[in-house]
Order: C-alpha cells, then structure tokens, then sequence
C-alpha cells in the first residue's frame, strides 16, 4: 500500500503524517462490506415511507409518519431516517471471537466499519500532544479529544 500524505494544518491529521495507509485488513474489510452490501441503501427500496417531490429543481423526500416532520434533500439521510423508525438495522458484524458470533447490528455502513476496526483493536489516529499517548479509532474522537486539550491549556 502506498503511504498516505497529508497537507493539512490540522494537529489531528497531522498525527497520520509519518503513519502507512491504514492496515490491509481495513482494505480487506472495506472490499467485504462494498460486496456483501451492494444496493442496500438505495432509496427506492424504501419508498412506502416517504414521498419524493421536487422543489426548487431539486430532490426532495419528506417522511409520511403522522408524526414526523422530517424533509431533506438527501436520498442517504432519508433512508438512515426512515431505518430508525421502522429499526432496521441491515449492517451486522461477521466477526466471531472464540466461535462465538458479535452479531451487532448498525443502521448504517459507516458504524460496521468502525466498529469492525474495534475487534482488531486498531486505533491509527494518534494524539499529536507530547505528554499524550492517546490513540482512536476515529478521526471525529480524535478531534474531540484535541479539542479537550486545548480547554484545559487555554
């Protein structure tokens, strides 16, 4: 793999500068997700939920609950919407430690990811302060963690 390069002045990407692409098996995992998940997240598959219109030349899909009011202009965002009220959760973990199934299960591709990184234990996101040695497996918790730094220095 090749190394990844980073030129940006962010103190949490900067901790990726001297660091490989991420793992093979993160490439591994990726592969397997894009296979095993195909056309999963398609909007059309839940189109009994909401109703598609048009506003402003753009798309629009607005949640048909009595009791929501939820509209946006996104086809990903309606359907990770619509999964939480009918609790459809398509992701499931494949991992099994001692023969025995995870079988967690996650509204949305991203979190699978995530937390399959979780069951190698690999965190490649490095605290970029001296006297901390913390490492995480995202990105978003690194910069949140950064960001408690410069709280308590300021």
């Amino acid at each position: 793999m090749a190394d990844m390069t980073v030129s940006s002045t962010d103190p949490s990407m900067a901790a990726m500068a001297d660091r490989p692409a991420l793992p093979e098996y993160v490439a591994t995992i990726d592969s397997q997700l894009s296979s095993m998940y195909l056309n999963v997240d398609c909007v059309d598959n839940y189109s009994q939920y909401y109703h598609r219109f048009r506003r402003d030349g753009r798309q629009h899909y607005r949640c048909l609950r009595d009791d929501c009011h939820f509209v946006t202009n996104k086809s990903s965002i309606a359907v990770r919407h619509i999964r939480r009220h009918i609790n459809e959760k398509p992701y499931k973990c494949w991992h099994k430690d001692d023969n025995e199934d995870c079988n967690q299960q996650f509204y949305q591709k991203c979190d699978l990811r995530v937390h399959l990184m979780r069951h190698f234990e690999d965190k490649p996101f490095k605290c970029s302060q001296n006297s901390c040695d913390k490492c995480f497996t995202t990105q978003k918790a690194l910069t949140l963690h950064l960001r408690r730094h410069s709280l308590t220095e300021g």
